[in-house]
């Protein structure tokens, strides 16, 4: 073999042996590599899966916004400031007219706590042409500085900005938490700077606040009441009545609402809250019955009964439901038609959680995740509070040719 086949032979070797080293580096590196970034990855998921469990234990765990209604038992006196049987109507008159009165002196002070709500909506995209609904509002909630109004959904639904006026001048950006088409109530947020709330406290002059709320099954018929709002055709506006029936109801998808009518006359679109005479918040207007209960009267939803919904849309939460429509049975009913006590199904809707679950009309609603339920504000509650997430347990009575036979059903809220 002459010299320069050895030198290839030997140049040969050294680059087989320089070859294998980079490779035993690359795999070492490799090794490294995916050791390192399996850890980190580890790492990551541990403190992220730990960081939205905290999330989901903090969402658990937070307190929720609600109203206050007082036991019955602790409710305010709501009888009325005059006796209709010994009073004559031109006394009457003047009464509702009388500026000195205390009635409407409630009504006046009632302004610190209702707010101008105005609805821009962009009606052209290159114009910018601004449309503005307007509706009143009441301050039914607040936390510290932040306040929670109640409104007219059909005002600020899809509106692209919203802003809050007080009636001693503070003008704020809103923000809408959640609204119902069914009731036509919307609840809407606003929180005022440290300085606007340190003047509003200092304020003399209708300092913005929170209504208080009375329990309204203690309203009773000729109790005089006031409807503050925009109810004579313009803001800030009130007028005055008394009671006419509270035995009325509405039955909607999953609810009943008890309506309070009165002889309170008012203009078109009127919007705004019923108060007692101490000033506190016993109804939520609304003109949705007019053409049943009669027109320029108003009428309202009973503050007790429409709770729930309140309660549920402060929390930004929509509502809802199973499907159903029905009736409570009562006691009196019960022992009559020897049925269970519970919710009587009259109809169930297409498509819907009940109708999924073979939910029947005639069947008996009896309990809701082993609560048992004996009025539509409970069961509305319960369902209102159910993690949708999880199946919702409803025990049932279905009648057969023996009488009613028990058993048990599991809902969804999904698809």
């Amino acid at each position: 073999m002459d010299n320069n086949s050895e030198y290839n032979l030997y140049t040969e070797k050294i680059t087989n042996k320089g070859k294998t080293k980079k490779r035993v580096k690359r795999f070492l590196l490799y090794i490294f590599m995916t050791v390192f970034l399996s850890t980190i990855a580890a790492v990551v998921f541990f403190e992220v899966n730990g960081y939205l469990k905290k999330i989901s234990t903090d969402e658990k765990t937070k307190e929720k916004v609600s109203i206050i209604i007082p036991d019955e038992s602790k409710s305010v006196d709501t009888t009325s400031t005059a006796s209709p049987d010994s009073t004559s109507q031109s006394e009457v008159e003047t009464v509702y007219v009388n500026e000195n009165n205390e009635i409407l002196q409630v009504a006046k002070q009632s302004y610190g706590s209702l707010v101008k709500v105005s609805a821009y909506i962009n009606t052209s995209a290159v114009f910018q042409t601004l449309y503005e609904k307007v509706c009143m509002g009441a301050i039914i909630i607040g936390e510290d500085r932040k306040f929670y109004i109640l409104c007219d959904f059909g005002t600020v639904d899809k509106a692209d900005n919203i802003v809050i006026r007080t009636y001693n001048g503070i003008e704020k950006q809103a923000t809408l938490l959640a609204g119902d088409q069914t009731t036509g109530i919307a609840i809407l947020s606003m929180e005022l700077s440290e300085e606007e709330y340190n003047r509003n406290q200092n304020s003399d002059f209708n300092k913005t606040r929170v209504f208080e709320i009375a329990n309204s099954n203690g309203v009773m018929v000729d109790d005089t009441v006031v409807a503050v709002g925009n109810i004579c055709n313009g803001e800030f506006t009130y007028n005055v009545g008394r009671i006419t029936n509270n035995t009325n109801s509405e039955y909607g998808t999953d609810s009943m609402y008890e309506i309070l009518n009165t002889s309170i006359t008012c203009g078109m679109g009127y919007n705004g809250v019923l108060l007692n005479n101490k000033g506190q918040v016993i109804g939520v207007v609304t003109s949705k019955y007019e053409s049943k209960y009669g027109k320029m009267l108003v009428s309202a939803y009973s503050i007790n009964s429409i709770k729930n919904v309140i309660n549920c849309l402060s929390n930004g939460k929509e509502l809802k439901t199973i499907g159903i429509e029905g009736r409570e049975v009562t006691s009196a009913l019960s022992k009559a038609y020897n049925m269970p006590r519970g919710i009587y199904v009259n109809s169930v809707s297409f498509n819907s959680p009940a109708f999924k679950g073979n939910i029947q009309p005639g069947d008996i609603i009896k309990s809701v995740n082993s609560e048992a339920v004996y009025s539509f504000d409970r069961f509305q509650e319960l369902i209102l509070e159910a993690d949708e997430n999880e199946p919702l347990v409803i025990s049932l009575a279905k009648r057969d040719n023996n009488g009613y036979k028990d058993m048990e059903v599991k809902l969804s809220f999904g698809n």
